[in-house]
């Protein structure tokens, strides 16, 4: 009987030997279990059920918070021929979307387009080959057009450095990856400033309204540009109407005063004579690059004219009183100024008084 159990008892050391190498890898043998401590083995080294799968709930999960990103460069003109760090025009396009979203859930991406050259690029237009399960919702801007299965957005100029961007909106319509690309095309400028002028020329004359015939005249010229840009080859001439003359007895007066710059005046001066009285229209005119300017004054001459009668008795006795009554008039139309009349009585044989004067600071 000792034989019989002591074998009983190997033979069960040698079952849970095995039982523990399949169901935990345990090397122990620790002698013969009990069934209190086979069962506390067994639970220790029981797995836990694994957890019933949840059933997803009828609304689509946000979208996470992971972004896909991408760059390039598009550039246009190499200058040196040496790469792109001579390029005179290029424009940068970041993109980035979501890493995954649900099917039928609200989602966003954007573009940016950013000109990474050093001149201004102009009718910047980013296409985007939208994938065939992308329902497109709204964009910010607004799309300008649809070509050969493109979506494009005008956005214009960009200046050096200048960034735009471009936010579109929409959802999958099938659990298939969203596939979309985009490109951009511009058009670099090369541009030349020139000045747009408007020069002008204005000639003012001045010249006294009256003067007397013995009086000078003097006349005041006043040339300028009063517009934009200079005037060159700038000549006054003043021809002079009968009967006026310069100090040295000619007809015309003739300045070359040359170019003027924008709002440049110049003025010179002449002194006049009169050959006779009467009232003179003078005109004056200024040339230059194609423009001129005329300018007029009047001056009236006036010249006095004096008239002197004199009568005396016919007869006149001796040792009486002689009576002489003299008239002045002035029947020119110019004041005579500082006028002096002297009348002188003839020597008889007898002796005479002496000469008489009369005088009158004005006569008229």
């Amino acid at each position: 009987m000792e034989n019989g159990t002591a074998q009983s008892c190997l033979d069960r050391k040698l079952h849970h030997f095995i039982l523990s190498r399949i169901l935990a890898g345990q090397f122990s043998l620790s002698g013969c279990l009990s069934e209190k401590s086979r069962a506390e083995w067994e639970a220790r080294n029981r797995k836990a059920p694994a957890p019933k799968p949840r059933m997803a709930e009828n609304r689509p999960a946000p979208a996470p918070a992971m972004w896909n990103r991408a760059a390039m460069s598009f550039p246009s003109a190499v200058l040196s021929g040496r790469g792109e760090k001579d390029c005179c025009a290029k424009v940068l396009l970041e993109k980035s979307a979501p890493n995954e979203v649900v099917v039928g859930g609200p989602f966003e991406y954007h573009v940016k387009a950013t000109n990474a050259g050093n001149v201004e690029v102009r009718d910047v237009v980013v296409s985007d080959v939208l994938p065939p399960n992308f329902k497109l919702g709204s964009s910010m801007p607004q799309v300008s057009g649809n070509a050969g299965g493109k979506t494009m957005w005008n956005l214009g100029a960009l200046r050096p450095g200048e960034s735009k961007s471009i936010t579109i909106k929409g959802e999958a319509s099938a659990p298939e990856a969203l596939v979309n690309c985009t490109t951009v095309t511009y058009q670099p400028y090369i541009c030349v400033t020139t000045a747009v002028v408007q020069p002008a020329l204005k000639l003012v004359k001045q010249m006294p309204a009256d003067v007397l015939r013995w009086e000078p005249i003097p006349v005041r010229l006043t040339v300028s540009n009063t517009g934009t840009g200079a005037v060159n080859d700038v000549v006054v001439k003043d021809e002079l109407p009968e009967g006026l003359v310069t100090q040295d007895n000619k007809r015309v007066i003739m300045a070359n005063v040359g170019s003027l710059a924008a709002g440049q005046p110049r003025t010179f001066s002449a002194t006049l004579k009169a050959i006779r009285g009467g009232t003179f229209n003078n005109t004056s005119v200024a040339t230059g690059s194609g423009l001129w300017s005329e300018a007029s004054a009047s001056t009236t001459v006036r010249e006095p004219v004096l008239k002197i009668e004199q009568v005396c008795s016919k007869k006149v006795y001796i040792g009486r009183p002689v009576c002489s009554d003299l008239t002045v008039a002035n029947t020119g139309d110019g004041p005579a100024k500082n006028a002096v009349v002297e009348a002188t009585v003839p020597r008889a044989r007898s002796s005479s008084p002496p000469p008489v004067a009369v005088s009158s600071p004005t006569a008229a």
